[in-house]
C-alpha cells in the first residue's frame, strides 16, 4: 500500500469536518484510488456531482447512502454513516446508525467519544446513553 494513503485519508476527514468540500473530495478520491477501491471512487464522484447540484446537504446524503449500501454488503461502517448524518444535522439518522453500530459491535464505535462530527450532540441524552454503554 502506498505511504500517502494514511495522510490523504486523514486530510480528507479533517477537510470534511471543516466543510472544505473540494479539498475533502480531492483527498478522499486520492486515498480511494491509492487503496484500489473503485466502488469508493465511483461513490465519491457521485457525491461530487451532488455537491455541485444540491450543495453540502446533498453531498452528505449521497455519502451516507453510499456508505449505508456498503454496510449492507459487509464492507461499510455504521459509524461512518452516523458521522455523515451528524454532519448533515440529522439527529434521528445519526442516532439510528449509532444504535446499529452499537448493536453490531462496530469495532470503530469506541472512537465515537472523540469524533468531531458528534460535537454538537455531546450533551444529547440519547447520544450520551449510547456512548455510556461503550467499553
Amino acid at each position: 500500500m502506498h505511504a500517502n494513503v494514511s495522510w490523504r485519508a486523514y486530510l480528507a476527514h479533517a477537510y470534511l469536518i471543516l466543510s472544505r468540500d473540494q479539498d475533502f473530495l480531492r483527498e478522499a478520491l486520492a486515498a480511494a484510488e491509492l487503496r484500489g477501491q473503485p466502488e469508493v471512487v465511483a461513490g465519491l464522484h457521485i457525491a461530487a456531482q451532488q455537491l455541485q447540484t444540491g450543495g453540502w446537504q446533498a453531498m452528505l446524503d449521497q455519502l451516507s447512502a453510499t456508505e449505508a449500501a456498503a454496510w449492507e454488503h459487509g464492507t461499510g461502517s455504521a459509524l461512518v454513516v452516523a458521522q455523515y448524518r451528524a454532519l448533515a444535522n440529522d439527529r434521528v439518522g445519526m442516532l439510528k446508525w449509532l444504535a446499529i453500530a452499537a448493536a453490531r459491535h462496530d469495532h470503530n464505535l469506541a472512537a465515537a467519544r472523540g469524533c468531531a462530527e458528534f460535537s454538537t450532540y455531546r450533551n444529547d441524552p440519547a447520544f450520551r446513553e449510547i456512548v455510556a454503554r461503550l467499553p
